[in-house]
């Protein structure tokens, strides 16, 4: 089942939202972190948003910018933080909602995954991550 919504941010900006579940509640979820010019529905976020439920894992998926209302943002109204801080809007919802929460970056969505709040999440995925300055392994071993 797929249901589509917004969230609303601290901002006052909206976040467009995918939530893919299963027939049963599933106590994990895996939350999809589209790349640069990227959106939810790109082929590999949408096959996992399909096929995950299946095997007892949730998926939710939201786009950082989307074009069809004036509430949410532009991509040229975003930086890396703004995604963070948007990612953090989507975990503290998701959070009260799932025991396990697995977040995954494609592209440069890994770094944004980085710079959000890591006591919000329990695993992390990157999928082809973007170059960091310091490199991922010091990254991640602040994790």
């Amino acid at each position: 089942m797929e249901r589509v919504f917004n969230l609303k941010t601290k901002d006052n900006k909206k976040i467009y939202c995918f939530h893919n579940t299963g027939t049963k509640k599933n106590k994990a979820v895996a939350v999809a972190v589209h790349g640069l010019t990227g959106s939810p529905n790109e082929r590999s976020l949408y096959n996992a948003a399909h096929n995950f439920p299946k095997k007892g894992i949730d998926v939710f998926r939201s786009a950082f910018y989307w074009w069809s209302d004036k509430k949410h943002r532009k991509l040229s109204e975003c930086s890396l933080a703004t995604h963070a801080n948007d990612l953090n809007t989507v975990l503290r919802y998701l959070r009260p909602k799932y025991q396990n929460i697995t977040v995954i970056g494609h592209s440069i969505g890994s770094i944004v995954i980085l710079k959000a709040d890591k006591s919000l999440f329990d695993n992390v995925i990157l999928w082809e991550p973007s170059y960091l300055e310091k490199g991922i392994k010091q990254e991640l071993s602040k994790i």
